[in-house]
């Protein structure tokens, strides 16, 4: 099993699988809109509001 270190919004995204890479970018670009609930688990992937900016 391959492990990764908390994602980060610039370059970290690098060699994710493709789907994975495209599915978190998508949540940056449109993290004002996520519900609350996809926001808590993007937290907890180390993906937070700070991140993003």
């Amino acid at each position: 099993m391959r492990r990764y270190e908390p994602v980060r919004g610039g370059d970290n995204l690098d060699g994710l699988p493709r789907w994975l890479e495209q599915w978190l970018r998508r949540q940056i670009t449109h993290y004002g809109q996520l519900r609350r609930g996809r926001r808590q688990l993007l937290a907890e992937l180390g993906l937070t509001v700070g991140e993003v900016a």
